[in-house]
């Protein structure tokens, strides 16, 4: 009864945070979310999803299907930077309750001084449903 409802419930996206380091769902090294102008910042985009549909297969694995997108937009709502990820399909041999992502990605190094703000979509392709979150970032002087 509980999967039943948790797959009827919206699709949110309780944690978002830039890491160094991510050893698995909920261990990970948080970074700070300020970067020096006119240098590159790679970074990891840590993620957890709640409420994602999972789906039984005829070889008895269950499959979530999910797919992400981020977007760095200017505090005016320029996008000046963006990333996307295919539909990436997880087997199982039992349902998971939780589910995180991670995406090894690269800030540029011309983005100029000022307040950004890191938009996450998440898309449950067997559900057809969407969330978003939201992380602020800022590039500053060295």
């Amino acid at each position: 009864m509980a999967d039943r409802l948790r797959a009827q419930a919206d699709l949110t996206i309780p944690t978002l945070t830039l890491c160094r380091k991510v050893s698995g769902f909920g261990n990970y090294d948080p970074m700070d979310s300020s970067f020096d102008a006119g240098t590159e910042h790679p970074a990891i985009l840590y993620c957890e999803i709640q409420n994602f549909a999972s789906t039984l297969d005829d070889k008895k694995m269950w499959q979530t299907r999910l797919s992400q997108e981020a977007v760095l937009y200017t505090e005016t709502g320029l996008k000046v930077w963006g990333d996307s990820t295919p539909a990436f399909t997880d087997y199982s041999r039992n349902r998971r309750h939780d589910f995180y992502l991670v995406k090894k990605i690269t800030l540029p190094a011309n983005l100029t001084i000022g307040r950004y703000l890191l938009k996450v979509s998440i898309v449950d392709q067997q559900a057809n449903r969407v969330s978003e979150a939201t992380l602020p970032v800022s590039i500053v002087a060295q």
